[in-house]
């Protein structure tokens, strides 16, 4: 069975075998089906939803967690490399009544075979996706880059707008 993997304050990952993980599906919380699991690949960035309140399955029925063993916990999702396509949203529920919508396309994660699992398919193989390019070492040379073409036309709007896009939205 898929474990719930949730996070500390201190944004550090566990499982608890306890809990069956769960992942959103069209507005319901369902069990994460062994075979939509695939290991975390390469290029993957693991988030902690701290405004999120866990939802896990337990005895049959979906439980809405804030503690564990007395301590506070949060929801973790995955965003995945290009070439992913998810299938389940991570199951949390907003703390806020209006949360912002995520620019990042959040997956469901589990404990599975003894590693960390995301609820996705691989489509497709693209080398221009391969994640060392975008390590962030990677993005750390193309802000550099963005910015000396920026010095040099200052006034270019354009330009500030696709820098934007580069650095901001990959």
């Amino acid at each position: 069975m898929p474990s719930l993997l949730y996070a500390d304050p201190r944004g550090r990952i566990f499982d608890s075998p306890r809990h069956q993980a769960l992942g959103l599906s069209g507005g319901d919380f369902v069990p994460v089906p062994e075979r939509d699991l695939v290991p975390l690949p390469p290029g993957s960035e693991i988030f902690v939803i701290r405004k999120g309140i866990v939802v896990a399955q337990r005895d049959g029925a979906p439980a809405y967690l804030e503690r564990l063993g007395g301590k506070r916990i949060f929801p973790v999702a995955a965003f995945m490399p290009a070439g992913y396509t998810r299938t389940l949203l991570p199951a949390y529920v907003e703390r806020d009544e209006k949360p912002l919508l995520p620019l990042w396309s959040y997956t469901a994660l589990a404990w599975h075979k003894g590693r960390i699992c995301g609820a996705a398919e691989l489509v497709a193989r693209n080398p221009k996706a391969d994640p060392e390019l975008h390590s962030p070492e990677q993005d750390k040379r193309l802000a550099t880059l963005v910015g000396e073409r920026l010095r040099r036309e200052p006034g270019n709007r354009l330009l500030r707008q696709l820098a934007r896009c580069a650095l901001e939205y990959h």
